[in-house]
């Protein structure tokens, strides 16, 4: 029976994973499969989805070493079809890369993949030539005399003289009036536009706010006088905030019309951030940067390469106030959040311990730590924790868990007591307490001296008082006994008096022997060489393991022992926005630099994004790769250090 249930869910999954399979087309084209080194040419990534099967988003490309990419720059596009009386609707997105090859040869790209519905769907990889500069022959173009004008050519797109007449997603129909326009996001309504064909503008929902405090950041795309592409080339900087993608909250929002002062615009939402700032004071957003690629009112191209950025903004942030704030509230905590907590086992013997399991669950900021009650003859250790986020649209929710160790020193019932955790809640504007019982634990006390037949605990035997043995009395008369040899009175006392000092000073020969052993294996263990092959070694350990997030950080480590012994640079100190700077100063040529950057950027998506075993195989290749490359500036660095 049970064989036959799991053969059925096996192929009930295997179903609706088909289904949506086929709900989902995935497509790729290459823009040309020969290219000279330097010359550039897209990659287009093309998804249909039928109606109500989700909106496709977060397109990414494998691109392999000797190949740079830009982008990608993002479409939409909506398809309605009538076969046999049957009205089918898609929605798709094109998401365009721009690459450039580095080196000649021949180069796999891809696969391009999307998310459809929490579900990522690839395609398939596609191979260019790559070669040198001049070699490749050159393109002839068709003579536009060699056919003739077809007006029908003017609905598909394939007049050589204009090209595309209508763009993906916009119909022969005209354009609507100001009171025909269907429903759209009130989000997207706008004062007054900030641009006379493009603009971006940024907006946060709230300017005042306390430390620790979800504030959401969102930018909006509008252009006329037709639909238009973007491509975003540079997010904006919030150094002083923890930043989270809000991927429920439509991060590349579809495209509307929309009005703004008797106008006809085209919008759409395309980032979404939620913000948690870390210090109080006069915050800022930096700018948003976008490429616009417009259409005009008949299809034609309106503009093209129009580069634009959102405002900047700042955001109030203060301390939470002092008013009723409570003994033990730590700066940062600010939310609505519940507390459980489970210890396990209640009877233990003294000096065992116990486990204690707490939850912190809510909407906000987690809490980095907790303040578990204090006591003496309690001993908390340091918890491990574990976390889980979770996007709600427009908040972010989650999870911690902190799994404590408790010792106890002294027998008896002990009453742990309540675990409390003080926080600010931003809604009711008010500080509010979450907490949990502990309860009692049972501590049985634990003999350290074995029993005795025939004696009590407590009592003494008269045959360990050493005097009482000394003096007992004689039981008949006779010769008295000689006294007994005294140490002072032998020979071989002088012998260990010399051998005293001997011993000494081989003990201290010992010593001395075994420092400079102990510090020569130090060096050995800290030598850079033997460093870089540890981190490697734990790397390929953690991938073999499946365990991808233990394989980005030691590739993490990896990469800033690699800066640190090559151009004397302690780069965890340095902004990640300010590192390629730093590293050009110090002589490192650009490519080392990229690699060096991408690596640990490949780090952070793999333990913040997407722990994929596959691009953590990867990740260890490029790093074994780069050490070897940086062998000889570390070594050199060594040489000239004293």
């Amino acid at each position: 029976m049970s064989r036959l249930l799991t053969t059925s869910t096996a192929c009930l999954v295997a179903t609706v994973s088909l289904q949506a399979a086929a709900a989902a087309q995935v497509s790729t084209q290459l823009s040309s499969s020969r290219v000279e080194v330097g010359q550039q040419f897209t990659l287009q990534l093309a998804c249909m989805v039928d109606s109500g099967g989700g909106s496709p988003a977060d397109p990414r490309l494998v691109v392999p070493r000797g190949i740079s990419a830009q982008g990608p720059s993002i479409s939409t596009q909506q398809n309605v079809s009538i076969i046999n009386g049957r009205v089918q609707q898609q929605s798709g997105v094109n998401a365009t890369w721009a690459l450039v090859a580095n080196a000649p040869g021949r180069h796999r790209i891809g696969p391009a993949s999307i998310v459809i519905n929490g579900q990522r769907y690839a395609d398939r990889t596609v191979e260019v030539e790559v070669v040198a500069r001049g070699a490749s022959p050159p393109q002839t173009r068709p003579s536009r005399r060699m056919r003739g004008f077809d007006p029908f050519d003017l609905l598909n797109g394939s007049d050589p003289f204009s090209g595309p007449m209508f763009p993906p997603g916009v119909n022969l129909l005209p354009n609507p009036t100001l009171d025909e326009l269907p429903n759209y996001p009130p989000d997207l309504n706008i004062d007054k536009p900030r641009d006379e064909v493009a603009f971006l503008d940024a907006r946060v929902t709230s300017s005042r706010i306390v430390v620790g405090e979800q504030v959401t950041l969102r930018i909006y795309a509008y252009g006329k006088p037709g639909p238009f592409e973007l491509g975003v080339s540079g997010e904006p900087k919030r150094d002083d905030f923890l930043s989270y993608q809000n991927e429920r909250d439509n991060p590349v929002g579809p495209l509307y019309r929309i009005k703004i002062d008797s106008e006809i615009w085209f919008a759409r939402k395309i980032l979404s951030y939620a913000l948690f700032p870390t210090k109080s004071g006069r915050l800022r957003v930096g700018e948003t940067e976008a490429n616009f690629a417009g259409a005009g009112l008949l299809g034609n191209s309106a503009f093209r390469n129009v580069q634009r950025k959102s405002q900047p903004l700042e955001i109030v942030v203060e301390d939470p106030p002092m008013s009723g704030r409570p003994a033990g509230y730590h700066i940062g905590d600010v939310g609505n959040f519940t507390l459980t907590a489970n210890v396990e086992p209640r009877r233990v013997n003294a000096s065992e311990s116990v486990s204690v399991q707490v939850e912190v669950s809510g909407v906000g900021q987690l809490p980095q730590r907790l303040d578990p009650p204090e006591q003496t003859g309690v001993d908390w250790l340091e918890p491990t924790t574990t976390q889980q986020i979770d996007d709600q649209r427009d908040r972010i929710a989650g999870k911690r868990q902190f799994t404590y160790v408790v010792r106890f020193e002294r027998p008896g019932t002990i009453e742990l007591g309540t675990l409390k955790f003080h926080y600010f809640d931003p809604a009711a504007r008010k500080y509010a307490t979450a907490s949990a019982e502990l309860g009692r634990i049972e501590v049985a006390a634990v003999s350290t001296k074995p029993a005795v037949p025939g004696q009590t605990p407590n009592a003494e035997s008269a045959s360990d008082d050493p005097l009482l043995a000394a003096l007992h009395p004689r039981k008949k008369l006779g010769a008295i006994a000689a006294p007994p040899d005294y140490l002072a009175e032998k020979r071989s006392l002088f012998v260990w008096i010399l051998a005293g000092p001997l011993l000494s000073l081989l003990l201290f020969a010992g010593r001395i022997s075994r420092r400079h052993y102990s510090a020569w294996r130090a060096r050995a263990k800290g030598s850079v060489r033997v460093l870089v092959d540890n981190e490697l070694r734990a790397a390929r350990n953690a991938v073999n393991a499946h365990k991808p997030l233990d394989a980005a950080t030691c590739v993490e480590r990896l990469v800033h022992l690699l800066i640190e012994h090559s151009v004397d640079l302690r780069s965890r100190a340095v902004l990640r926005s300010d590192l390629a700077n730093q590293l050009a100063s110090r002589g490192v040529d650009a490519g080392t630099i990229t690699k060096l950057v991408d690596l640990l950027d490949r780090c952070d998506h793999l333990r913040f994004v997407e722990p994929a075993l596959g691009d953590a195989q990867t990740l260890v290749s490029d790093a074994t790769a780069l050490a070897s490359l940086m062998a000889a500036s570390i070594a050199q660095t060594q040489r000239r250090s004293p």
